[in-house]
């Protein structure tokens, strides 16, 4: 899997696709999965397809209910973090269920987008209390990392995957 290129799926919990990006480099799996997607062509459930603007760091953190996107844009770094289900390995590349919620930081601010999604989605398929437990815990542990700048928030973080990214794709000696 290390410097392959995988697809990531992400799917809703009553198991419909729900996005795809098809492209992702992955740089480490251990102790957390690590890859870069640039220009990657992005399929959503009803078809209509895009392409990432800018590149972004993919941090799936082992065995958390979220995923990290470091995003490389050219005056600053932002951050998009989904909370999802813990990952699944596939012949193509990772699969997850995505919990609606995302959390957005940049400059310093943290913003909590899609709670309303959330709680339609729990009524109409029925979220256990187990999924709302480590949904939870997510968004508490990614606005705790946001704010003590830990993990994938730290300084320099984004910036060291890139430039690895960069050397393996041959772009950087």
């Amino acid at each position: 899997m290390i410097n392959q290129s995988i697809k990531i799926e992400s799917y809703k919990h009553n198991d419909k696709i729900h996005r795809t990006w098809t492209e992702t480099t992955i740089l480490t799996v251990k102790p957390d999965i690590i890859g870069v997607n640039e220009r990657c062509k992005v399929i959503e459930a009803n078809g209509n397809v895009w392409v990432t603007k800018v590149p972004a760091v993919v941090v799936f953190p082992k065995g958390k209910w979220f995923n990290i996107v470091g995003m490389l844009n050219p005056e600053r770094h932002s951050y998009y973090c989904n909370i999802i289900s813990p990952i699944e390995k596939t012949e193509s590349g990772i699969r997850y269920v995505d919990y609606d919620i995302d959390l957005v930081y940049e400059r310093g601010m943290i913003r909590v987008l899609d709670e309303e999604e959330y709680v339609y989605h729990k009524k109409i398929w029925g979220y256990s209390q187990n999924i709302e437990a480590n949904v939870k815990t997510a968004v508490t542990e990614i606005k705790q990392w946001m704010s003590a700048e830990e993990g994938p928030f730290a300084p320099g973080f984004i910036n060291f995957w890139y430039n690895k990214y960069k050397v393996v794709k041959g772009e950087i000696r």
